[in-house]
């Protein structure tokens, strides 16, 4: 990352908020629309990371973010870390795009780097999102202002999660890892992947690869 973080970008860009990673919305609290809207496009994300890994030089464990930017070709990355309370914020991270081929990531630097991984993830699925024309005509076309933000977040978390452990590379990773010891199997794949375990937990039950 940069030494240097310059001037943030105002509240009107993408941001992800300081709460816990990946949060699920309760069983029942959940509008019809809103469960419609994140499955649709939480399957049309996981296919486009599926693009950025064939189209990537290499893949690797931990998941870098080199696959994510060789896919964007055309744009430079820069890397800022930033500390949310000398600026008086509370968000994990944020990025801009100043010209036309220049985007910037802000990420905490007071949180654990598996944190500051999934912020990145995150942050890049924002910018999938953007570039997507008729991702967001549909969300544009949703009334509710919260609803429509509450899909947009949850989308981004899957494909962060899905980014930084994509299924097919999990998958082999956890049935090499449960040969060994099954007692500590979330734990040594979280480390593995750079993840959390509490993120590694819903990716190995999103996957229900404990039934395979």
């Amino acid at each position: 990352m940069n030494p240097t973080t310059p001037e943030l970008p105002d509240e009107t860009c993408a941001y992800v908020l300081r709460k816990k990673t990946r949060q699920r919305p309760r069983y029942g609290q959940c509008s019809p629309l809103y469960m419609e809207k994140v499955k649709k496009w939480k399957h049309h994300f996981r296919d486009i990371v599926h693009k950025v890994f064939m189209n990537a030089d290499t893949v690797s464990v931990p998941i870098n973010f080199a696959p994510m930017s060789q896919y964007l070709n055309g744009f430079l990355f820069e890397y800022y870390p930033f500390n949310p309370t000398e600026h008086g914020l509370n968000i994990d991270g944020m990025y801009d795009i100043v010209d036309e081929g220049t985007i910037r990531i802000f990420v905490a630097n007071d949180v654990p780097r598996e944190r500051q991984r999934f912020t990145i993830a995150h942050e890049f699925a924002h910018i999938l999102q953007r570039f997507d024309g008729e991702f967001m005509a549909d969300m544009e076309a949703i009334a509710d202002p919260v609803e429509r933000q509450n899909i947009i977040e949850r989308v981004a978390e899957i494909t962060a999660s899905y980014y930084l452990a994509p299924y097919p590379v999990l998958k082999r990773a956890y049935a090499r890892a449960i040969e060994h010891d099954d007692r500590w199997v979330i734990r040594s794949l979280a480390t593995e992947f750079a993840v959390s375990v509490k993120m590694m937990e819903i990716c190995v039950s999103d996957y229900s690869l404990q039934k395979q």
